[in-house]
């Protein structure tokens, strides 16, 4: 997930673009969202994920809403203390 709203940026950037003069333009790339994780396991995932759902529940108006990451590898949940 991001804190960072790619999506309201590029909005912004669209909206502007419409009033310069078309040298001035930037073409802004499409985002390509990488959900596979090579690094760590689905048990982990699962766990950060439960933590980014509570993120989004209660400030869902600033982060951008991403599918979940899946892992490579099956793993268990980590026990959090």
């Amino acid at each position: 997930k991001s804190i960072f709203q790619y999506e309201k940026m590029r909005q912004q950037q669209e909206n502007a673009g419409a009033t310069l003069p078309a040298k001035h333009v930037v073409k802004i790339p499409q985002v390509h969202y990488l959900d596979i994780n090579y690094r760590t396991h689905n048990g982990i995932l699962a766990a950060a994920a439960g933590i980014v759902d509570l993120l989004e529940h209660f400030f869902g108006n600033t982060i951008d809403s991403m599918p979940r990451e899946k892992g490579f590898f099956e793993g268990n949940r980590p026990i959090l203390l």
